[in-house]
């Protein structure tokens, strides 16, 4: 065998160039950034679920319905020709 095999491997000049090591900061930041506002998204729709479906686990509850005074309206007679709600139940119509 020959001697340079025998004294074991030779050490390699790890010399990286400026533009290496910075190209590789900065892919290393921008993983870590993607990384963590991977999380965040994920915990931002786990809250949102959450509060969508918290009303769902309370109990039920039914109030009293409500009534309003309407205006005798143009005609005077004070009888409606037509009423109806919009339909989502919050407002209403009358002629």
């Amino acid at each position: 065998m020959s001697a340079h095999l025998a004294s074991g491997p030779q050490r390699r000049n790890k010399r990286v160039r400026w533009q290496t090591r910075a190209i590789d900061r900065l892919a290393s930041a921008t993983i870590t950034i993607g990384g963590i506002g991977t999380i965040v998204a994920v915990s931002l729709v786990l809250v949102l679920l959450l509060w969508v479906v918290w009303p769902l686990m309370l109990p039920a509850h039914i109030g009293t319905a409500k009534t309003f005074a309407t205006s005798a309206g143009s005609t005077g007679s004070g009888q409606a020709l037509a009423m109806a709600p919009d339909e989502y139940r919050l407002l209403a119509w009358r002629l």
